[in-house]
């Protein structure tokens, strides 16, 4: 898979140069050293991965470095849509959160990597839904949501300032807009959405805080008027995304594919609530 990944990636950026330049410019020498050190991801360690990243940064200087940061980290998103190996996903998560705890002898550097600068913005930009990637959109998007849920894990289990206060926040976006809108199905959110309750759900069910929950202004138009009625909190609403999941998982006119994660994050739901009890 990181073969294939590696050669769409090379592909691509030579299609980019061209619509871009009219030339079809190969991968700069940053851009294959990205694709070259992300390809070795299933045999390769964070600590590994992280050592060879900060060297080569370092290597390049000052003035290259952020090129090559920018570089490095529009590969990292890129293989993140790509695959939909979660051991791939769970290694790039483990990744970014080793790459934002490193310093170097080079305080631009160390500024690149503590702040993880520019990987914020470059998510954010992904976060417009299916209809802004660029590739298989549908499958992209759920890739994304996937890698995005083991880095909000990561960052639990490992917190760097760089990911604090806004990972969670996409995520409870991209549940609203699948579990809590009436075309949530139908416009390829929902299926993004039970990736998170697959993968984060032990984590949403026992912080009342995930995501900002209720204090971050991103309800869908089905949760808000039933709220709003019934006066309800977290745990209602917990119990409204697991109604949602188990209709969608029962309905025949959904695809396959978007059934099954449905059941398979409303078992995860399931299996949280019998823990606590």
């Amino acid at each position: 898979m990181l073969s294939e990944w590696a050669t769409h990636q090379r592909a691509r950026i030579v299609q980019n140069n061209l619509h871009n330049t009219g030339q079809p410019t190969p991968p700069t020498s940053y851009e294959e050293f990205s694709i070259d050190t992300l390809s070795t991801l299933s045999t390769s360690d964070a600590p590994t991965l992280t050592t060879a990243i900060t060297s080569w940064l370092t290597s390049t200087g000052p003035e290259a470095a952020p090129d090559v940061w920018y570089a490095f980290h529009s590969a990292l998103l890129s293989l993140a849509q790509f695959t939909s190996s979660p051991a791939i996903h769970q290694k790039l998560a483990s990744l970014t959160v080793s790459l934002a705890q490193t310093t170097t002898s080079a305080p631009g550097t160390t500024e690149l990597l503590t702040t993880l600068h520019g990987f914020g913005w470059a998510v954010r930009d992904l976060w417009n839904g299916p209809k802004a990637l660029a590739d298989d959109s549908l499958r992209s998007w759920v890739n994304l949501n996937r890698f995005m849920a083991y880095l909000s894990l990561q960052n639990r289990a490992t917190p760097v300032e760089a990911l604090s206060g806004w990972v969670e926040d996409f995520g409870m976006w991209t549940i609203a807009d699948g579990l809590e809108e009436r075309n949530g199905v139908r416009d390829h959110h929902a299926e993004a959405a039970a990736c998170w309750l697959e993968v984060a759900g032990g984590e949403i069910w026992k912080d009342a805080r995930w995501g900002g929950r209720d204090q971050n202004g991103r309800e869908g138009e089905l949760w808000t008027r039933k709220s709003a009625e019934e006066a309800l909190g977290y745990e209602e609403r917990w119990a409204f995304w697991r109604e949602r999941l188990e209709r969608i998982a029962k309905d025949e006119a959904v695809e396959e594919g978007v059934r099954e994660a449905a059941r398979r994050a409303g078992e995860v739901m399931a299996g949280c609530e019998e823990n606590e009890g």
